[in-house]
């Protein structure tokens, strides 16, 4: 296992810590709820996974939105009836019918255009150091 990061710094990032940890492994930043590793992502890919038992559960959602908004990642997931989407940074719907669903990960740039501000997608860059874990500690840890 990689890195791990305390739960403190967790809920700095509005995700519940309850049975959930997050920690860095082979390049990717992981979450991970009791035994699953619920979303991984790197500065290409964000992987989401309902685990071998198929865990479609409250909780497991809550978990991945809670990821999804305290550290941009841009994504949505829901549910209709019994089924479950994924609304994707590239404004995309999936249906998330499978155990793991991976998804192109798209950053905000901003851009100026005379006096006018406004956000483009655009993809992410492997090498740009601003999206990795380690940046976003010190700046965290830093900022205290």
């Amino acid at each position: 296992m990689g890195d791990r990061f305390s739960n403190k710094w967790l809920r700095e990032f509005g995700v519940t810590t309850n049975n959930t940890e997050i920690f860095q492994a082979s390049g990717d930043t992981v979450v991970r709820l009791h035994s699953t590793d619920i979303v991984r992502w790197n500065s290409n890919t964000i992987t989401l996974d309902v685990g071998p038992g198929n865990w479609r559960t409250v909780t497991t959602k809550a978990r991945m939105n809670e990821v999804a908004r305290g550290f941009g990642l841009r994504f949505t997931v829901w549910q209709d009836k019994f089924d479950w989407y994924v609304s994707t940074p590239a404004g995309e719907t999936l249906r998330f019918d499978d155990r793991v669903l991976v998804m192109e990960r798209l950053v905000p740039v901003n851009i100026k255009d005379g006096d006018a501000l406004f956000m483009e997608e655009v993809d992410c860059a492997p090498q740009d150091p601003a999206l990795t874990m380690m940046s976003v500690l010190d700046k965290y840890y830093n900022k205290r």
